[in-house]
């Protein structure tokens, strides 16, 4: 299963809930069964199954290892009743629909069989299916949907996905089944249990279900981070040095900032001749060696060449191809060469990086008081906007005029004139236009494009088979002065961009943050207010506005004592996201160094390799008055470079393992440990 389509099953399985209400009767009980009923509640509706039930495994048939299992989870184990809801039976394709989704959702319930559908369906393209595909064989394809109550099956995966792949606790399968066909002189077709400790056969795809999971974590914790970022407006990265806390940083300002689609002309900037750039898993190296305005050619190691059309690297780009849904052909080059540009695309425009240090004032920060010299002439002290006065200055002007410029507007009006029949042709053409599903215009078949009638405007040029009438449109939207046609109107939200702003701040604890912030304190929690500052520009006067678009990312090296103490009213403006240090799969990462230098700091080292939810266990060598959070070794410095990595262990490595001891955050008995290195 590839990363991106992971990551949408995820996605759909963290906003879907289940809630269970126990409807048995006295009826029930006396039967040892018992009834429920099931609201499903996904984007805000709420649907309800009809009863569904459950009988005790001691008073089924055909349940392989009974008592085991009631052993095994220490209390009474109820199943699927197939008495009552029969739908494992019939042999091949299963019957999800026609039986099991029609028997689940009242027969006018429409919108909630859709969304059952969406679950699991005949077509094996339901989200459960997807997620547990791998490490299913075709002959038991369906069995665990058809042989569990679905809702027992979404909370498993919810539990897996919450605990990041972790093992999850064992109640989660006390109720979900794996059916077999028995030996192949017999009809009986087993139930089994799917607690790997009752039985390990065909556990292969929850096996898979835990590893994929686990593998898509690091992207995931990304997401949900730009998520707080976005709603927080800023944060703080904080962790041990060596954990890569600028790096993801940057990683995460350039997701934040990067379009969602690009133009020939960024790729051919982007690009350079002889650069090698790596495959979307990072196993292969090509390198470009040509750059043309149709096609950017590879070569490969094996002296084989690949030319991708910059129609092919534009549309892996705005599918992000390098994160899954490779097929064929051109594919893996595109995805590499869209992946290359993801990572490098200039955004200097909207990005800046500082970093503080302990002499860093209000004054280099947001406004001061500088000297000005012209020709000669007697010196003139004037109040300018430093750093992030001046990138609070850029993002509010984006935000008021929405990001769009004249030919976003004119764009957007003829849109509306197309819609509203006030437009019926346009300039020389005589085909009738209207728009099609996505807000583009279409005459008939040919489709003129907000994209690429951009890229004219911007770059005179597109590689769309259509430019012809991209160029029709975008000459129509001029009047004889070549200027745009504009109404007096106020962009609406439609249009409006709302372009992020990102400052990333560097060791942001290493400044005295009150000194620095000053009134942005009060800023940083109530976007959009004006604040006064204690200087007045000219243009500003003496207020300050922080926009919601300009969002900060901090850094925090919790190891360093030197630093300064972020106070309590700065420290509940920001979340505090902890970077830890991880293990890093390949040969490009010394594994067996950095196992023995975490157990300097921790001594559960492989329980939080395998659940990084664990609690950190101080290790013997590490003094009381520290976390291992705070000061464990990162991962970063076991990455193999270019250079001898023995140089590096002994002058890095050893040398701030030897510091710590010195500075009495490592104990005495660390000493023979890190001589033994």
């Amino acid at each position: 299963m590839d990363k991106k389509e992971l990551i949408d099953c995820i996605n759909f399985f963290k906003e879907i809930r289940v809630v269970e209400r126990d409807v048995s009767t006295p009826e029930d009980i006396q039967n040892h069964s018992k009834s429920v009923i099931v609201d499903y509640i996904f984007k805000g509706k709420i649907y309800t199954t009809t009863k569904l039930y459950y009988k005790n495994i001691l008073h089924q048939k055909n349940i392989k290892y009974p008592n085991q299992i009631v052993n095994y989870f220490g209390e009474t184990v109820y199943w699927l009743d197939n008495e009552k809801n029969d739908w494992a039976r019939g042999a091949g394709e299963a019957e999800l629909e026609k039986t099991i989704i029609d028997e689940m959702a009242n027969d006018n319930d429409v919108e909630f069989k859709t969304l059952l559908k969406s679950i699991a369906n005949n077509s094996k393209t339901g989200f459960i299916q997807k997620i547990t595909a791998e490490g299913k064989s075709g002959q038991y394809h369906h069995n665990f949907e058809n042989n569990n109550h679905w809702h027992d099956i979404i909370r498993l995966i919810q539990e897996i996905i919450n605990k990041k792949g972790a093992p999850v606790d064992k109640s989660y399968f006390s109720r979900l089944v794996f059916k077999w066909d028995g030996n192949k002189h017999s009809q009986i077709r087993e139930r089994a249990s799917l607690a790997k400790e009752v039985e390990w056969k065909n556990r292969a795809f929850i096996d898979a279900l835990y590893d994929n999971i686990k593998s898509i974590q690091n992207t995931f914790i990304e997401m949900e981070i730009i998520n707080l970022l976005k709603h927080k407006g800023q944060i703080i990265l904080q962790g041990p040095p060596g954990t890569g806390k600028t790096r993801e940083a940057k990683k995460m300002a350039r997701e934040l900032l990067m379009p969602k689609s690009i133009t020939i002309n960024d790729v051919i900037n982007t690009l350079r001749l002889g650069s090698k750039l790596k495959s979307a898993t990072d196993y292969s190296e090509y390198e470009i060696s040509k750059i043309e305005d149709t096609k950017v050619t590879l070569k490969l190691k094996t002296g084989s060449e690949y030319a991708p059309s910059m129609s092919e690297i534009i549309k892996a780009y705005e599918s992000k191809l390098w994160l899954g849904g490779q097929s064929k052909g051109n594919d893996p080059y595109s995805a590499a060469i869209a992946k290359y540009i993801f990572e490098n695309l200039d955004c200097s425009e909207f990005l800046k990086v500082i970093q503080f240090h302990p002499a860093y004032t209000y004054e280099d920060f947001v406004r001061g008081i500088v000297v000005k010299t012209d020709n000669g002439s007697a010196p003139e002290y004037k109040t300018v906007n430093k750093i992030l006065g001046e990138f609070a200055k850029k993002a509010n002007e984006s935000n008021l005029s929405g990001g769009v410029d004249d030919f976003d507007r004119a764009w957007y009006e003829l849109v509306q004139d197309i819609n509203d029949g006030k437009v019926k042709k346009i300039g020389s053409s005589d085909v009738e236009v209207d728009l099609n599903s996505e807000g583009n215009i279409r005459f008939k078949t040919p489709v003129a494009t907000y994209e690429k009638t951009y890229e004219l405007y911007r770059f005179g040029k597109t590689d769309l088979k259509y430019e012809t009438y991209n160029r029709i449109v975008l000459n129509f939207l001029k009047d004889e002065a070549g200027k745009y046609k504009l109404k007096d109107f106020i962009p609406p939200s439609a249009i409006d961009s709302n372009k992020p702003y990102v400052l990333i701040i560097d060791e942001i604890n290493r400044a005295n943050l009150p000194a620095v912030l000053g009134e942005l304190i009060y800023a940083l929690e109530y976007r959009g207010e004006k604040v006064e500052s204690i200087y007045s520009t000219t243009d500003e006067g003496n207020t300050l506005v922080l926009p919601p678009n300009l969002y900060i990312i901090g850094t925090m090296n919790t190891a360093d004592r030197s630093v300064g103490h972020i106070d309590y009213a700065i420290r509940r403006r920001f979340a505090f996201i902890d970077v830890l240090p991880k293990v890093i799969e390949g040969d490009a990462f010394e594994r067996e160094l950095f196992i023995k230098v975490s157990a300097l700091f921790i001594k559960n080292f492989d329980a939080y390799k395998n659940d990084n939810t664990v609690t950190l266990e101080r290790s013997e060598h590490l003094s009381e008055e520290f976390r291992p959070e705070d000061v464990w070794l990162g991962h970063s410095y076991f990455i193999k470079k270019n250079e001898d990595f023995e140089l590096r262990k002994k002058y890095e490595v050893i040398p701030i393992l030897k510091e710590y001891v010195k500075d009495g955050i490592l104990k005495q008995s660390a000493e023979s440990v890190i001589n033994a290195l």
